[in-house]
């Protein structure tokens, strides 16, 4: 069992020198396509940084050394208990004695490596655990964003995160319509069926949020981030963006802003106000709603999903 330790290390090492060596740890936000052969805890494919996945590689080897440690110690007590029980049996008194030495052993390189490891830099042995508890990203870009006014475009797939994104990547929003009588979704995402075509659908790359059919419903933001107002007003409406740490919302028909550019807004700070209007002239909505999109690491998720 202590040769067993000491693989399990070496190999544990191994993965944090690749991690060091490949990929550094600190290096700028740098987006990148990584689709793993094999799948991975957290990661469902699809775009993340490379700091991103040098921070994974990083918990993946200290977890090696946790590993390593929790059985040395378990193995002491294992080959400890042998002892008692061979009743002076020389044979098995050197049996337990090779089981408590090798895993004492093993206790010692797992210690030493993180005692080394430290020393080289304390960033090195801090657990952030495999789920991407912050995930780290450049702002959405425009070309990333799903169809023009959220309807999608004939034929286009939704190409989501997986349901759990929202655990995985710890994106947690608040409900973004206050001073309504209802809460509720009028229209959530994914496929939706092209009015006039028997077969044809389209990606509703969004969740449409109840405004008591009205216009003006106070619109409040789903988290913490920065203020970026969509120039191209999509529906012949304002629209704009709050981009957080690695993600972004996206809140379309909107009649009227309430922030500037660049202005930080916290979980349930006034944006603006609901729009989709049908009477206003080039708007194309059926009936007054919020629409919202959500964009983890530029890949589009369900908000509803998000919502705490």
């Amino acid at each position: 069992m202590g040769r067993w330790l000491i693989v399990l290390w070496l190999a544990g090492w191994a993965t944090g020198v690749t991690a060091q060596s490949d990929i550094p740890l600190v290096p700028e936000p740098k987006a990148i396509d990584f689709k793993p052969e094999v799948p991975l805890p957290t990661f469902a494919g699809g775009p993340i940084s490379a700091a991103t996945f040098a921070e994974y590689i990083r918990a993946v080897f200290v977890a090696f050394v946790w590993i390593v440690g929790i059985l040395a110690v378990v193995m002491v007590v294992y080959g400890g208990v042998k002892w008692v029980a061979a009743a002076g049996n020389p044979g098995r008194i050197t049996d337990a004695r090779e089981t408590v030495n090798s895993a004492i052993i093993g206790l010692i390189i797992a210690l030493v490596s993180v005692v080394l490891l430290n020393l080289i830099s304390p960033r090195l042995t801090q657990f952030p655990g495999l789920t991407l508890l912050s995930v780290k990203g450049t702002p959405l870009e425009f070309d990333n964003v799903v169809g023009i006014h959220g309807e999608g475009q004939a034929g286009q797939a939704c190409n989501l995160h997986t349901d759990k994104s929202c655990q995985l990547f710890n994106v947690t929003m608040s409900w973004p319509v206050s001073n309504v009588t209802e809460r509720g979704i009028s229209s959530p995402i994914g496929p939706r069926r092209v009015v006039g075509a028997a077969s044809a659908s389209s990606c509703h790359p969004g969740t449409d949020f109840k405004t008591d059919r009205q216009t003006g419903k106070e619109v409040r933001a789903m988290h913490s981030g920065t203020i970026r107002l969509d120039p191209r007003r999509p529906c012949n409406e304002a629209a704009l963006f709050v981009d957080g740490d690695g993600f972004s919302t996206r809140y379309v028909h909107i009649s009227s802003v309430a922030v500037r550019e660049g202005q930080k807004v916290r979980p349930g700070d006034l944006i603006g106000y609901s729009g989709g209007d049908p009477k206003v002239a080039g708007n194309c909505s059926s009936a007054p709603h919020l629409h919202v999109e959500l964009y983890i690491l530029n890949r589009l998720a369900d908000v509803a999903a998000c919502i705490d």
